[in-house]
């Protein structure tokens, strides 16, 4: 038999505020009380006045909080994390641009919704590899699908198919209509 250590550590990352009445932590935070494998580590990266975050970074060693900090390194945590977590808002004509940042880094993306128009989700089908959760569901239940997809092999969508999949989302694209919409001559 292999000789098998401790398990690696999982990090998931959220980056990102967390504005009252638009988008709450909470629901992760109670599906992640349902999970007892230490080796999970939450870093909430860009908001420091969240109350429940505080509460739960107290009561739970493997939630951290970062506050602010500089977008060079929001990318390298976002780089070298496992997972990456986007908590859904209550407005449905927010879509959050973060969400596409996240695809461009190929990562398996966990997700929460608390409406069923939340904007991001059309998006995160179209990528494929996104545990969308119900806010309005059994946290217990939610907790037994993330286990899974934590356990879940994930291979890295291609850069090509990525592009290919939200073309209509990329710089180029944008360039495109512009020159239709000027015609040849730029007017």
């Amino acid at each position: 038999r292999p000789n098998v250590g401790p398990s690696k550590a999982k990090t998931i990352v959220y980056a990102g505020t967390l504005p009252g009445g638009i988008r709450s932590p909470k629901f992760f935070i109670d599906v992640l009380s349902f999970i007892p494998d230490e080796s999970l580590r939450v870093l909430f990266v860009g908001d420091e006045t969240n109350r429940t975050l505080i509460e739960a970074c107290t009561k739970d060693g493997r939630i951290e909080m970062r506050g602010r900090v500089p977008h060079e390194e929001v990318s390298r945590l976002l780089s070298s994390a496992d997972y990456l977590l986007t908590l859904g808002n209550r407005l449905a004509n927010m879509t959050p641009s973060k969400i596409f940042e996240y695809m461009a880094f190929r990562k398996p993306i966990i997700a929460t919704y608390p409406i069923d128009s939340e904007p991001s989700l059309p998006y995160l089908e179209r990528y494929g590899d996104a545990l969308m959760l119900d806010e309005r569901g059994d946290p217990a239940m939610a907790a037994a699908r993330l286990v899974g997809y934590l356990d879940a092999d994930h291979e890295p969508i291609s850069y090509d198919e990525l592009k290919t999949r939200f073309w209509n989302n990329t710089p180029s694209a944008f360039c495109d209509l512009v020159e239709t919409i000027g015609g040849e001559d730029g007017r």
